[in-house]
């Protein structure tokens, strides 16, 4: 979900745009500024697989994607199925809420 703003493109004020800076010596710091690390309530939504993003939502958080492949149905129930839904999201960050 980007925007359409390059403004705070990646910063706190848009985290909905993280890419990685071109130096590796600044990811922590970058990481950090991004994805504050005394916030722990994280739900990660990618349309695609769900690897990868353990590193950003950490052991706690909840990674809503595909989490298998084959499948095949209407679009809707394929959303339902792997957790696309507006009830869904909003479950996945009131529970990440409740925790913190």
């Amino acid at each position: 979900m980007s925007t359409g703003s390059t403004r705070g493109a990646g910063t706190r004020e848009d985290p909905w745009t993280l890419s990685t800076p071109p130096g590796k010596s600044e990811y922590q710091a970058y990481r950090d500024e991004v994805l504050p690390p005394e916030i722990s309530a994280r739900v990660s939504v990618e349309a695609a697989s769900t690897i990868g993003w353990d590193r950003y939502v950490g052991a706690t958080g909840e990674k809503i994607g595909m989490h298998g492949f084959g499948a095949s149905a209407p679009i809707a129930d394929l959303l339902k199925k792997f957790g696309f839904t507006r009830e869904a999201v909003l479950a996945a960050a009131r529970r990440q809420f409740a925790r913190a």
